[in-house]
């Protein structure tokens, strides 16, 4: 999704970039394109397809290049914590794509029947998140779920919110017109 808000602005300039890139001689009454047309056009393709080859840990770089802007920054000026938890939902959607094993060592407390949990490997800084957010907590028995009904309700709704932010980030009013029109027939799309 981010890649197609990118994609929005640049298509948008590259229509406006052909559109202005000739010139009329009003004496000779002729259109003479400019010679660098090409080399600009291959420029914005280039650009294109290096984001849609980019992964979410590029966002930061391809945002800076089509927008000039610190996207961590202005997504941090509409709510600090969102940044985080965008990167620990892609952490928790790295760790199983790529089939790492979730390990979990539970100890138990002599002191009273509680358990010390212990989270190792890729899942430790997501199960550190949810539990700083207390989206998830061990049950009598020392059991956690790492995916349950409210880490899934709060991370459907911090995307909704990135999503937002990121459109709300867009420096030009009719560049954030183009990537909500992209946004939306996505939408249609799929539904």
């Amino acid at each position: 999704m981010c890649g197609q808000i990118l994609f929005s602005t640049i298509e948008y300039k590259i229509n406006e970039f052909e559109r202005e890139f000739g010139k009329f001689d009003e004496d000779e009454g002729t259109f003479e394109v400019d010679e660098d047309k090409e080399f600009y056009i291959r420029i914005f393709e280039n650009l294109e397809k290096k984001i849609d080859e980019s992964y979410f840990k590029d966002l930061e770089t391809n945002w800076k290049l089509v927008y000039n802007q610190n996207i961590v920054e202005e997504i941090g000026k509409k709510d600090r914590e969102l940044w985080k938890s965008i990167n620990n939902l892609f952490s928790l959607r790295n760790a199983i794509t790529h089939g790492h094993v979730l390990t979990i060592e539970y100890k138990p407390n002599r002191k009273d029947e509680s358990y010390e949990i212990s989270v190792l490997g890729k899942y430790k800084k997501v199960y550190d998140f949810l539990t700083e957010k207390k989206l998830i907590e061990a049950n009598s028995i020392g059991m956690v779920n790492l995916i349950n009904q409210k880490v899934v309700e709060f991370y459907i709704d911090e995307t909704k919110k990135f999503i937002n932010a990121l459109i709300l980030s867009i420096p030009k009013n009719v560049e954030k017109y183009f990537a909500i029109n992209k946004i939306k027939m996505i939408r249609e799309k799929t539904i």
